[in-house]
């Protein structure tokens, strides 16, 4: 009786112990995610990206969809007819204050661009499926927000 009550409370644990792994796993597999597809979408080479200039804020969110991620990322579009300001200028939040909060107002607000008051850009919201194949796909979306903008 003893033993049976061991042995359900070491199999309990062991069943505990793999479901715990398998949560780090997948927490790890949407880190190595985010990373890659930022990694790739900061590339130097954007900045000088005509006819517009994006930077790519933040990652909002990664969700898996069957074999792939569904990824959505909110970017800076400026608006290169208004825009006489070099592309540093947008690097630091510090000189646009509200940015940081016009940015957090965008992904609430759930809408897919609106353009920013301080400056001649426009905040927008894209979603891309990112493959199990992430270099690759991280330049599919790279290549799928320069058809649309």
């Amino acid at each position: 009786m003893i033993a049976t009550k061991i042995f359900v409370l070491a199999v309990a644990a062991f069943c505990f112990v793999t479901k715990a792994f398998r949560v780090k796993s997948k927490e790890a597999d949407t880190l190595a995610i985010i990373e890659e597809v930022k990694r790739t979408l900061h590339r130097a080479d954007w900045k000088d990206a005509m006819p517009y200039w994006r930077r790519v804020v933040d990652l909002v969110s990664v969700e898996k969809n069957g074999k792939t991620y569904n990824v959505t990322f909110s970017a800076l579009f400026t608006d290169c007819e208004l825009s006489s300001y070099p592309a540093y200028v947008f690097e630091d939040f510090m000189k646009y204050p509200r940015l940081e909060q016009a940015h957090m107002e965008i992904i609430n607000s759930r809408r897919e661009c609106m353009p920013f008051p301080e400056g001649p850009m426009l905040l927008c919201q894209t979603i891309c499926q990112i493959s199990n194949d992430l270099e690759k796909s991280a330049v599919d979306c790279k290549e799928m927000m320069d058809t649309e903008v």
